[in-house]
């Protein structure tokens, strides 16, 4: 028999000028819709949007295409910018490495910011003050 399937869960909360979209579960095209709306939500003000994959499980290709959508809407912005963080040994991440070029992904919270201007290999560490915010997001998440 196969693994637990985790439903899967977007959550969107703001950390100063940014907007954090957290993925925990599961997701495939039954959570695409939910993905874009928040997706949007966090693109329509203008800010820095950072998506966190590091709480899931299970991710297919039917989430590419809004993480594509939303980083190239980010980028068109004038000062947007747009990250993905991912640990490099969960399933997202094998996911995410067939469009690395078109999505850099990030193992930690960059460092400096905009993420979306800077090659992963620039990417030395974790903002404090980001990931402590995620962390709480994370917490509010899993509960």
């Amino acid at each position: 028999m196969g693994g637990e399937v985790l439903a899967g869960k977007v959550e969107r909360v703001q950390e100063g000028p940014a907007w954090i979209v957290l993925m925990h579960g599961d997701h495939d095209l039954s959570t695409a819709p939910n993905l874009i709306a928040e997706l949007e939500q966090a693109l329509d003000p203008g800010g820095p949007v950072v998506v966190v994959l590091s709480d899931d499980h299970f991710m297919d290709s039917a989430i590419v295409r809004p993480l594509l959508t939303a980083r190239e809407q980010a980028l068109a912005r004038r000062g947007g910018s747009f990250a993905v963080v991912a640990p490099p040994d969960g399933f997202p991440s094998r996911v995410l490495g067939h469009v690395r070029a078109l999505i850099p992904t990030y193992q930690t919270w960059p460092r400096r910011w905009p993420p979306s201007r800077m090659t992963p290999e620039e990417n030395d560490g974790i903002d404090v003050a980001l990931a402590s915010s995620a962390n709480r997001a994370a917490g509010r998440l899993n509960r």
